[in-house]
């Protein structure tokens, strides 16, 4: 997994990164979106990833947007933090 942040707050991604570490995920890189413009969190998966975008999705709190994603490498999830990121459940 590759948690990105999307929403300009300083250390946002690495925040997210530990704590979901801290739930046992596995997460291989953190990095800046490109952009910090999004309003809405979102977990973009490739092909055969379902299970763990949907793994992640339970454990996000509030509204996040899930989508089978070209481009992502297989057996990839990247979780970009939006503006309405409210924590991860542990």
């Amino acid at each position: 997994m590759e948690v990105e942040n999307g929403n300009g707050q300083p250390n946002q991604g690495t925040t997210v990164a530990n704590a979901l570490k801290g739930d046992g995920f596995v997460v291989n890189g953190v990095a800046n979106a490109t952009n910090f413009s999004y309003g809405a969190s979102q977990i973009l998966y490739s092909d055969g990833s379902e299970t763990a975008a949907s793994t992640l999705e339970n454990v996000v709190e509030g509204s996040v947007t899930i989508n089978e994603t070209s481009g992502i490498p297989a057996g990839e999830v990247y979780f970009i933090v939006g503006a309405d990121f409210e924590g991860i459940r542990s």
